[in-house]
């Protein structure tokens, strides 16, 4: 029998992080995630899908993103909170999101540093070589400084990433702690991530497959990619009350 993951309370922000200045003020994070909740109660169990706040209307610059899509909720927060943006050519918008294209590691790198507040600008120049003259190079950078243990692999940034790679990275860079904690999922026992994705799986964060199944090598669409964001701000806004 394998042990039952502990309860939320036992997960740790280490000091020494590379989100040292998370939300100068979580007010107003707070009134954003009340107001979800509250959409969310005021409509009727036939309006939610799966089981996630609705928002009436969609970010205006963003021409592929529909009111009424599951993602929906977790990209208008995220743009408001200036946390992702869409696609742009020659320096100008295409207001596009691109919801269902895959997250490359780059982008994950840079969402997860934004949404984390951490200052990028001092963090040098990366030992990568395939980051180093690309746009993404400072979030590279910083993500070997703190020991985000995806940078270790030297990924190329364009790459895209995996299920598992988005959860590490945004843990990392969160400065869970790791906690030797077995997983659920059928796929994961003995994985090097295994603790990681239970710990993720215990705060919320994300869930498996319905034939219990984890998918670590799965790829992540940038939908998908800003709920696990999303709701890694919303665990960390909440075990702050």
């Amino acid at each position: 029998m394998r042990l039952i993951a502990p309860a939320l309370g036992i997960f740790l922000l280490l000091g020494a992080s590379p989100a040292l200045a998370f939300f100068d003020s979580l007010e107003e994070l707070k009134e954003d995630l009340s107001t979800l909740e509250m959409l969310k109660k005021q409509q009727s169990v036939s309006s939610v899908t799966q089981g996630q706040p609705q928002i009436v209307a969609a970010p205006a610059n963003f021409k592929d993103i529909e009111p009424n899509a599951w993602f929906t909720p977790f990209v208008v927060a995220l743009a408001k909170w200036n946390i992702i943006s869409g696609y742009s050519k020659d320096g100008k918008p295409l207001n596009m999101f691109g919801p269902t294209d895959p997250v490359r590691v780059g982008e994950l790198l840079k969402i997860a540093f934004k949404s984390a507040k951490t200052d990028t600008q001092y963090c040098g120049s990366p030992r990568n070589p395939a980051a180093l003259t690309h746009w993404s190079r400072e979030y590279f950078a910083c993500a070997e400084k703190y020991g985000v243990k995806l940078a270790s692999s030297f990924p190329r940034p364009d790459d895209p990433a995996m299920r598992a790679d988005v959860v590490t990275v945004i843990l990392d860079v969160f400065s869970v702690q790791n906690l030797p904690i077995p997983s659920s999922f059928s796929d994961m026992v003995g994985h090097p991530d295994e603790y990681r994705i239970a710990q993720a799986a215990t705060m919320g964060i994300v869930s498996g497959y319905g034939d219990g199944r984890f998918g670590p090598y799965d790829l992540v669409q940038r939908a998908q990619a800003a709920k696990i964001v999303y709701k890694t701000i919303e665990w960390k806004v909440r075990s702050s009350k």
